[in-house]
């Protein structure tokens, strides 16, 4: 009855150049694969559509701000002419546009249709909602 159990030795672990016999995936040989549908190229698509995009909004939002404060001043001398809602719009309708196409290209590749549909929506109702303040002024 008597003998006691001494300290039990642990049990060895593999290093890491040994997995490749215990596991059947090495993924120091096999990169992972890049998921389906997407390519170098989209992403390339996607960042500088991103870029350019955000980068024709930024003047979009102010050039909507610059008509929307000619239009609802009630400063006279602020803008006395209506240069700010002649040249705002103008230049609203390229910046709009380029918003409109590119940003849609940032989204990944299989919702590119579903965000053209909606830009074009929000550009039609912005701009309609635009003219309407014009007209309200």
């Amino acid at each position: 009855m008597g003998g006691t159990a001494g300290p039990t030795e642990p049990v060895a672990v593999p290093y890491p150049y040994e997995w490749p016999q215990q596991y059947p995936y090495d993924w120091r040989q096999h990169p992972p694969a890049s998921a389906p549908g997407q390519s170098q190229g989209v992403l390339a698509v996607r960042i500088v559509a991103a870029v350019l995009g955000g980068c024709a909004a930024v003047p979009w939002l102010l050039v909507v701000w610059m008509v929307l404060s000619s239009a609802f001043s009630t400063n006279p001398a602020q803008d006395p002419h209506g240069y700010g809602m002649i040249f705002g719009f103008l230049a609203y309708l390229p910046l709009s546009v380029v918003c409109a196409v590119l940003l849609p290209l940032a989204l990944p590749k299989r919702l590119w249709w579903r965000g053209f549909a909606v830009s074009a929506v929000l550009l039609i109702a912005i701009t309609a909602l635009l003219i309407l303040a014009i007209n309200q002024a």
